[in-house]
């Protein structure tokens, strides 16, 4: 049986609360001016506005194994939700992954990166994704991931990149082999170093004729009313390593 995603349904609740405070904001100068006039009264001391919100986090994807693909919907057995419903379509892109290195992060390219404050309040990178033209704006902004403290996810367009410029932390490589990044996103910029020894990661766009049964696969989507996912991404996992042949 399917699974309902129920752990996708507080974000499509929080979603409706910010539309009716919307709603409320926008009517209540139109009330305000509705209401009889009246001499001005002793001036009270503006109300404290609320603290800005940080940007609301994508859905948590669903890792799984293909059982199969009939027409346009994928069957994915799963450890946390069992056997689970993937509906593809218009919207959905079928990605694979290359390994890349820094000569794939360029000035004008649209990357994911996690990174991790340290004490001196820098972002250093633990990994990056460097996204094809077709998912550009893809989970777009600079926001906290995950469960490690201090750790967030930059999704956003390089707008400068200086080489050379980062120490590594491997003993013994390059002592200035990396790069600083400067991340703009819609509504702010973030500064991220890159040492060399950062895995980076190229995404390609593929298609469905790579969703075989037995592929791991990641999918990001939400969740349609039957609790089937509706994929906006699908992303074709690389096969575990081979276990060590048994010694002779």
């Amino acid at each position: 049986m399917v699974r309902e995603l129920d752990d996708f349904r507080p974000a499509m609740r929080r979603r409706s609360v910010t539309a009716l405070l919307a709603l409320v904001l926008g009517i209540a100068p139109l009330l305000l001016a509705c209401q009889p006039k009246s001499p001005p009264p002793a001036q009270q001391p503006a109300p404290a506005q609320p603290p800005a919100q940080p940007p609301a986090q994508p859905p948590p994807p669903v890792t799984g194994k293909v059982r199969a693909l009939a027409g346009h919907v994928l069957t994915l057995t799963t450890l946390d939700h069992g056997d689970l419903t993937v509906k593809l379509g218009p919207q959905t892109h079928v990605v694979v992954n290359r390994r890349g290195t820094l000569a794939d992060v360029r000035a004008g390219a649209f990357i994911g990166t996690t990174a991790v404050e340290g004490v001196d309040g820098k972002l250093r990178a633990s990994e990056v994704h460097v996204f094809p033209e077709a998912l550009r704006g893809t989970g777009e902004g600079h926001y906290p991931w995950g469960n490690a403290p201090a750790t967030t996810m930059t999704n956003g367009n390089v707008s400068s990149m200086t080489n050379g410029s980062v120490a590594s932390r491997t003993p013994g490589a390059d002592s200035a082999a990396g790069a600083s990044l400067d991340v703009t996103y819609k509504g702010g910029q973030t500064q991220v170093e890159v040492g060399p020894d950062v895995p980076v990661v190229v995404i390609e766009v593929a298609d469905e004729s790579l969703l075989t049964p037995g592929t791991q696969v990641l999918a990001i989507g939400e969740p349609d009313a039957a609790g089937a996912l509706v994929a906006n991404l699908v992303a074709v996992l690389p096969p575990p390593p081979a276990a060590p042949a048994p010694p002779k």
